[in-house]
């Protein structure tokens, strides 16, 4: 779609054959085919679980945390998505990036912990029981050939938040970040390899991809970052001004998909969701800012 000023480029994909780091890579060729450049051929990659077999082997298979309750999944409807995205401008994202420094946390954090207190101030649920919060760990710093490569490179890490719900914002984005540290480290992420294999094996049936997914790999709430993005040089005709996403639906009822890209020092974020909580976007944007005055 395009105007005489602007060019949107939609990516749409299964999440099977490409990850959203991949869509982010996909989109940094595309820009330097139509800059003029030439591409060099790349060679096939190995899926992960096969080149990191010799050290997934040594390590045990980790349970993911679970809750009581019993998800479902949406009614098939020709409903669309309810799609929002808001913008924090450079001058306050680079004060946020400061400030989690100082706090000892991550953006990625904090960003989880203002959409949960946000999301309490709306949503009466997510008061009354734990929040089930669903993170996609980046794995294509584990081997060179990842880190160009299409196709999927995460591994899935689950978190139970079960804080008050006047919880201080730093506070929650701090115990995120430690939550999330084993999880994230070479050894969790090997793990976490290991975990999705003995989930999502060849003999899957779809009967069991849906029993998968409904009681294993259901969430709430899932933050997907993408983190600090660059594409292109200054010298380039064509750039990229915005990139919003990964907006992703596992047709899981009531979840709610917070995308989060960083584009020029400028936090970009992307709310995608079937059953929106009206005000959510508005809400998270003041306690960020609320989160620079505490």
């Amino acid at each position: 779609m395009e105007n005489n000023q602007h060019t949107i480029v939609l990516f749409i994909a299964h999440h099977a054959p490409l990850d959203g780091m991949g869509v982010s890579r996909l989109l940094d060729e595309l820009m330097q085919i139509l800059n003029g450049k030439d591409l060099p051929s790349k060679p096939m990659v190995q899926a992960p679980e096969l080149v990191l077999a010799d050290e997934r082997c040594l390590l045990p298979t980790p349970e993911l945390p679970t809750t009581e309750e019993v998800t479902y999944f949406r009614p098939l409807t020709d409903q669309p998505p309810h799609i929002e995205t808001l913008t924090i401008e450079a001058e306050m994202t680079r004060q946020l990036v400061t400030q989690c420094r100082e706090e000892r946390t991550t953006m990625h954090g904090l960003i989880t912990a203002a959409v949960l207190a946000a999301g309490r101030s709306l949503h009466r649920e997510w008061c009354e029981r734990p929040v089930r919060v669903a993170t996609p760990v980046n794995i294509r710093d584990m081997n060179p050939s990842f880190e160009d490569a299409m196709g999927v490179f995460i591994t899935p890490a689950m978190t139970i938040q079960d804080s008050p719900e006047n919880a201080q914002t730093w506070l929650m984005a701090a115990a995120l970040r430690h939550e999330l540290l084993p999880l994230v480290s070479r050894e969790g992420k090997l793990m976490g390899l290991n975990l999705l294999s003995s989930l999502a094996g060849p003999s899957l049936s779809v009967e069991g991809a849906l029993n998968l997914l409904t009681t294993k790999l259901s969430w709430d709430l899932i933050v997907t970052n993408l983190g600090r993005l660059r594409f292109g040089g200054e010298q380039d005709h064509l750039r990229v001004k915005s990139v919003w996403g990964p907006m992703v639906s596992s047709g899981l009822a009531g979840e709610q998909v917070i995308g989060v890209a960083t584009l020029n020092d400028v936090l970009q974020l992307s709310y995608t969701t079937y059953q929106p909580i009206s005000g959510l976007l508005t809400a998270v944007e003041e306690v960020l800012k609320q989160s620079l005055v505490a």
